[in-house]
């Protein structure tokens, strides 16, 4: 995640929308997803100081994709429209609800709540 006040380069929002591409799409793996994690960390360092809608555009981007791939972790099932290859079946014993993530002052959270 971005420290907050921090805005990136709006430089990052193609290697976002990449690294999404190539490892958090509707096919994913643990390899994959960890792979998206270390690489929208290693984009955190890519900071500009000039505030602009661009830049506001890629840290936005950059914190749902965040979201998406912590989620994408936590649930180990194919679920949906959304496989993943090591967890090829659905789990409705131990993932029947909803993950919740929240954006706070200490970061995102993801929490599981049972349907």
């Amino acid at each position: 995640m971005v420290p907050a006040a921090t805005l990136l380069d709006p430089a990052v929002r193609t290697e976002v929308q990449r690294i999404m591409t190539a490892y958090a799409g509707v096919l994913r793996s643990e390899d994959g997803l960890a792979a998206a994690e270390r690489e929208l960390g290693d984009l955190t360092r890519r900071t500009t100081g000039e505030p602009c809608v661009d830049a506001w555009e890629a840290t936005n981007l950059h914190a749902v994709a965040t979201a998406i791939v912590a989620a994408a972790q936590r649930r180990r099932e194919t679920r949906g429209s959304h496989w993943r290859a090591d967890f090829p079946e659905r789990d409705d014993a131990a993932w029947l609800g909803h993950l919740v993530t929240r954006l706070d002052g200490d970061g995102l959270t993801t929490t599981y709540q049972p349907a």
